[in-house]
């Protein structure tokens, strides 16, 4: 029996999508495709994700679905955290399932990862996640599952079923403290919507 690594490929989801961030934004002083001009102000950007190749040495696990059972790109972006139950230590009642609120990931060394990139404003120009795990296999005896995460805060959002996609991940804000996650079905799909709420940080 194995443990499932979630947190170790979490945290490769979380470096690289701040890495194609930054290739569009800048840091450090370097400019971004955004200031360089190679992308206007005005185009939509989307981000895509090979998941294959966050999987580690072995491979044993698909790394499209995290442990919240939603996918990596939507935990690394929208703050969302493992099921958890919280119990009554009077009456050992025990709440309704419900995700934590992760804005953090804890690195075994050095400062804690964010990972509420899509609630935060300096993200807006990033349009959305496009995130797959595609191998070799894919190829030969299944096909490639793909999702896409949309960015409620994006100065330029992509429409809904633009991209290829088993499900599509749309977050609208309701309040400072609550957004509602909507889970719709893509176009490489049977049409089905579902939605979850979400508490986000203040």
């Amino acid at each position: 029996m194995r443990d499932f690594p979630h947190e170790e490929i979490l945290l490769r989801w979380t470096a690289a999508i701040k890495a194609k961030a930054d290739v569009l934004i800048g840091n450090a002083g370097t400019a971004g495709y955004l200031a360089s001009g190679i992308v206007a102000p005005e185009d939509c950007y989307v981000i895509a994700v090979n998941g294959r190749l966050m999987r580690g040495y072995d491979g044993a696990f698909d790394a499209l679905y995290g442990i919240s059972q939603f996918p990596f790109a939507v935990e690394a972006t929208l703050a969302v955290g493992p099921l958890q139950v919280r119990l009554n230590r009077k009456t050992f009642e025990a709440s309704q399932p419900e995700h934590q609120r992760r804005c953090e990931i804890l690195k075994p060394r050095g400062l804690p990862v964010p990972a509420d990139t899509f609630l935060d404003a300096k993200f807006s120009p990033i349009s959305a996640i496009w995130a797959t795990d595609i191998d070799e296999f894919t190829l030969l005896d299944r096909s490639a599952k793909m999702v896409a995460v949309h960015n409620p805060e994006a100065t330029h959002p992509i429409p809904v079923g633009f991209l290829p996609a088993h499900d599509e991940y749309v977050a609208r804000i309701l309040d400072e403290s609550t957004y509602q996650l909507d889970r719709i079905e893509g176009r490489t799909a049977p049409p089905e919507e579902t939605s979850v709420v979400v508490d986000v940080p203040a």
